[in-house]
């Protein structure tokens, strides 16, 4: 089943299935279907390059990929629509666990952000300020 390919870690099969599978998303919703076609294409950029901690690490289940990436995309609106201001303890504290790197944000902010180049700028700078050395931790 597709649970105990997330358990397991087969992320890579759960992908596939997931990408050639269309019909699935009369089972997951329009909506959900499109943010993890989403979360697919990030990992996938990421298996490309080589990456050993990628996106989907850890993730158990859909649900915990659609929360992962529902919550990028909330971090990112925030930046954009200016409200990270005195949230950003919040903001730095949720990159901190969920692991997420510049790029994985940067990539999803392409997809879900209008004013792209001002969310890259406050994340740039997030990442600059606070985050330093941090996008090497799992190499």
């Amino acid at each position: 089943s597709m649970q105990k390919l997330f358990v397991e870690g087969e992320y890579e099969t759960a992908s596939v299935i997931l990408w050639v599978n269309e019909w699935l998303k009369l089972y997951i919703g329009e909506k959900d279907y499109g943010s993890i076609r989403a979360c697919i294409q990030l990992y996938k950029m990421e298996l490309d390059r080589g990456d050993s901690y990628t996106f989907f690490h850890g993730i158990t289940c859909m649900e915990d990929l659609l929360e992962k990436y529902q919550t990028c995309k909330f971090l990112l609106r925030r930046l954009e629509y200016e409200i990270a201001e005195n949230t950003r303890d919040d903001i730095l504290c949720c990159i901190r666990q969920q692991n997420l790197t510049f790029t994985e944000l940067a990539t999803i902010m392409t997809i879900v952000c209008v004013d792209q180049r001002k969310v890259y700028g406050e994340l740039s700078k997030l990442y600059e300020r606070y985050l330093a050395g941090k996008e090497t931790e799992h190499e």
